[in-house]
């Protein structure tokens, strides 16, 4: 995303999503401008962070 490339992005969100074998939200599908695709991809990217911090948590349980 910092470096404004969507196609790159792209490939490595269809990637996690197939590894966790879970269908990409049409939101992603649809997006034509920039900044509404920016603001996806770091929602996505702080999704991923806040759900790593949880699975520690009910691990150390």
């Amino acid at each position: 995303l910092k470096m404004q490339n969507q196609e790159k992005f792209m490939n490595i969100l269809l990637n996690c999503y197939l590894y966790q074998q879970k269908i990409v939200p049409s939101a992603f599908q649809q997006i034509r401008n920039t900044e509404v695709f920016n603001q996806l991809g770091y929602a996505f990217i702080a999704g991923l962070i806040s759900g790593e911090e949880k699975g520690r948590v009910q691990n150390e349980k």
